[in-house]
């Protein structure tokens, strides 16, 4: 009873472990392995500062570089604001000085005309250079015949009222250009009103200044007027045309609107990038110039202001993927020093795993690996010396009597029925013994266990030196020991039993001074004629070889008893 329950504890131990075992394959198949981790974090060591610098780039040095950008174009179109209030205030002065010279206050209109022409001739921006009388008739005209009525207009009213006088930018009508009238009061020698004198001025200059010098060769300064009306020309003809722009010119044709426009007119500075009234993204400053009714404006394309900046980042991108690729061999190096030790140490286990506890431990070449690896693997190697001899020593114990030496009855039963099934499909007999020693008991309670133990020890012995190497001596149980001889028939396995009695019973025992002898009764049997009475062929052998054993005994003890068909 206790075997067959011991039997089948073993097999549900072993049922677990086996799905344990599954259980933690399939666990360990889902894992990545150590390569994918070392490499992955390796790339990502060297990999991750230089995106935090990209990101950091991106977005600290990027704010950066437009900040310094907008910081230069304020201080661009400073200087700008600077030049065309120059430039205003030089034909303001002009016409100033011409008015109030004394051949036209006298009303010399020949040197009027001389005075017109060679002004005209040291400043190319004027255009004409007209003398207006009193009654508003045009009486010297640089360019055009005189006696014109234009005592309607504005420049000619505020004359009457002693000012000076600016037109905003207005197109002109023979040349359909942008031009400017600039006029000052005429007053006679004895001072009362006498007209006015004005210039027509081209914005060429102006134009050509605001072209030349707009901050980027990609860059655009250009005047608007305070209701956002395009004053000069603009750069995006084409592109504007191509949205559908239909006009020849856009000053005085377009009107802009746009984030900076909105931000001048609250009086605020605009810091970020913006849509253009072209439709590209730009940075751009401002400042209002002639008393506030004109706001000059200059723009760069986003593109063009981080241009050196993306190029910078692609050229860190670029030198950090040639550091990758030089270091990349260099990483792949070292995790395979890690690796190679340790898959050799989980192919090994693997080995381990499946009991192949005699594979050498051979260390691989480690002179690249780390100090920890290495140390690591020559650890394994050390326990798994110390796991092998455990092993081996349980395996031992496992199958081996502890008080005779011989095998036990399980190995009897796993090992013995291989050799009996081996014996049957090759057809070889197969011999069966069952020894018991007669009047044990008698042993025990005369001259105590210890003496009983030692009596079952030599007879052990000289079990082991009667037999074969290929047949199986195991203690059966109590006194009862049992033999498996393969390839022994009927009169090998019977010489064999009464060879061993003989044996025995020329043995003599000594305990404490007395002198006894023991003699076992053997019962044999073999697998030629057998049924199936037990569960396994070897079963029904040893049943049969134990009837015999109990007839022995039955017939005096001491003596041999083959029995072939139970």
């Amino acid at each position: 009873m206790f075997w067959a329950w011991r039997s089948r504890m073993d097999a549900c131990h072993f049922e677990r472990i086996a799905h344990e075992g599954r259980k933690a394959k399939v666990v360990v198949m889902k894992r990545k392995g150590i390569h994918a981790y070392v490499r992955f974090y390796s790339i990502l060591l060297v990999a991750l500062p230089l995106l935090v610098i990209l990101g950091v780039s991106m977005f600290f040095f990027r704010g950066l570089v437009l900040e310094r950008e907008v910081s230069r174009l304020r201080e661009h179109v400073q200087y700008q604001e600077r030049y065309v209030s120059d430039w205003l205030q030089q034909f303001q002065r002009g016409v100033e000085f011409v008015a109030g010279s004394y051949v036209v206050r006298a009303g010399d209109e020949g040197e009027t005309q001389d005075i017109f022409v060679r002004y005209l001739g040291g400043h190319k921006d004027v255009a004409a250079a007209v003398r207006i009388s009193a009654t508003g008739y045009t009486v010297v005209d640089s360019s055009s015949p005189v006696g014109l009525l234009l005592a309607d207009r504005e420049y000619f009213n505020a004359a009457r009222q002693g000012k000076a006088w600016i037109s905003d930018v207005l197109i002109g009508r023979s040349s359909g250009k942008p031009i400017m009238i600039f006029s000052h009061p005429v007053s006679d020698l004895s001072g009362a009103f006498d007209g006015c004198v004005f210039f027509s001025v081209r914005m060429a200059t102006v134009q050509a200044f605001l072209n030349t010098i707009s901050g980027s060769d990609t860059g655009e300064s250009y005047l608007l007027g305070a209701d956002g009306v395009m004053l000069t020309e603009s750069h995006h003809l084409d592109e504007l045309r191509r949205s559908g722009f239909d006009k020849e010119t856009a000053v005085k044709n377009l009107t802009v609107r746009s984030a900076l426009f909105d931000a001048a007119r609250e009086g605020v500075v605009l810091g970020e990038p913006y849509k253009a009234y072209h439709g590209r993204t730009v940075v751009g400053a401002y400042t209002w110039v002639n008393d506030g009714r004109w706001l000059l404006v200059t723009e760069v394309p986003l593109d063009a202001v981080l241009g050196g900046f993306y190029r910078f980042l692609w050229m860190v991108g670029g030198i950090s993927a040639v550091c990758l690729a030089l270091i990349t061999p260099l990483l792949m190096r070292f995790t395979r020093s890690i690796e190679q030790p340790l898959y050799s140490i989980v192919d090994f286990s693997r080995s381990m795993a499946r009991g192949e506890y005699d594979r050498e431990c051979c260390l691989p070449e480690l002179d690249r690996a780390p100090a920890e690896i290495a140390e690591l693997y020559e650890s394994f190697c050390e326990m798994n010396a110390k796991v092998v001899s455990t092993i081996e020593e349980l395996e031992r114990v496992a199958i081996t009597d502890q008080l005779t030496g011989v095998y036990n009855r399980r190995h009897l039963m796993s090992a013995g029925e291989k050799l009996v099934d081996v014996c049957r499909r090759g057809g070889a007999p197969c011999g069966c013994l069952m020894l018991d020693v007669d009047h044990f008991k008698r042993v025990n309670d005369s001259y105590g266990h210890a003496v009983g133990d030692m009596v079952l020890t030599t007879i052990a012995d000289t079990l082991q030196k009667s037999v074969r190497g290929s047949d199986i001596v195991a203690r059966y149980g109590g006194e009862e020991f049992a033999i498996v001889a393969p390839n022994a028939d009927r009169e090998e396995a019977a010489r064999l039993a009464e060879r061993i009695r003989a044996a025995v019973e020329g043995m003599s025992f000594n305990a404490d001074g007395v002198r006894f002898v023991c003699t076992v009764s053997v019962g044999v049997s073999d697998i030629g004629a057998l049924s199936t009475v037990g569960a396994t062929l070897l079963e029904s052998a040893l049943n049969c070889a134990d009837v015999a054993l109990y007839k022995a005994k039955d017939a005096g003890r001491n003596r041999v008893v083959c029995l072939y068909d139970c």
